[in-house]
C-alpha cells in the first residue's frame, strides 16, 4: 500500500458478521483474530493514505462473488 497510488475509497467485503458489527471490539470472542487483522489493516491504511475512506460491507459467505472462494481458503490458512 505504501508505494501505490491510492483510490479515494476502499470497500472490504467481509463474511463475518461479528467483525462487521464491532470491528474494534477488544473482547475475546470467536471473531477476535479477524478483528485484530482488520484493525491492523485499517491502521496501516490510515497511516499511509489518510484520505482514503474505508468501508466494510457484510456478505454471505457462499455467494458467487469473484475471489470469494480464494479468500475463504486464505482465511482458513491464516487461522
Amino acid at each position: 500500500l505504501a508505494n501505490s497510488t491510492p483510490a479515494p475509497s476502499a470497500t472490504l467485503f467481509i463474511n463475518n458478521q461479528s467483525v462487521v458489527r464491532s470491528p474494534f471490539d477488544p473482547s475475546p470472542t470467536a471473531g477476535q483474530s479477524a478483528r485484530l487483522a482488520l484493525r491492523a489493516l485499517a491502521t496501516a491504511l490510515e497511516h499511509d493514505h489518510p484520505a482514503v475512506q474505508l468501508t466494510m460491507q457484510w456478505l454471505a459467505g457462499h455467494l458467487e462473488v469473484p475471489g470469494n472462494e480464494l479468500a475463504d481458503e486464505e482465511a482458513k490458512r491464516a487461522a
